[in-house]
């Protein structure tokens, strides 16, 4: 096998990060966060890859006071759907033999889901 030439899997070669936060005041924080990751190659041959993927994210930060501040992360807000890191079995898959699994379903990660955590902090 010759990966020379290839692109290290899992790392995309596009990454682009926004994070825009507005401080309403000394106690009070809204924040987002867009994460676009490019083509990202799954397995050593570059034979397989995940297409680029969206990951959201946003809150809110409360300072309730010197002792105590409250949150709430919300992941996913924009709902995206997708898949990223490598598949099982699939590490020296060459490029010829990958066209046999198109169409099959395949385990690999998966983005979370639209998920609402809510947190406190105490300060002592």
């Amino acid at each position: 096998m010759n990966a020379n030439g290839n692109i290290v899997k899992e790392i995309p070669q596009i990454l682009i990060e926004l994070d825009p936060s507005y401080q309403l005041n000394d106690k009070l924080r809204f924040w987002l966060s867009f994460r676009y990751f490019g083509k990202t190659y799954a397995n050593l041959t570059n034979a397989l890859f995940f297409n680029g993927r969206w990951e959201t994210f946003g809150g809110i930060n409360w300072s309730v006071n010197k002792h105590l501040d409250l949150g709430c992360t919300v992941i996913n807000f924009l709902n995206q759907k997708g898949a990223s890191g490598t598949i099982n079995g699939a590490e020296l898959l060459s490029k010829e033999e990958s066209g046999k699994y198109k169409n099959y379903y395949m385990s690999g990660s998966y983005l979370r889901p639209f998920t609402v955590e809510f947190s406190a902090t105490l300060k002592f």
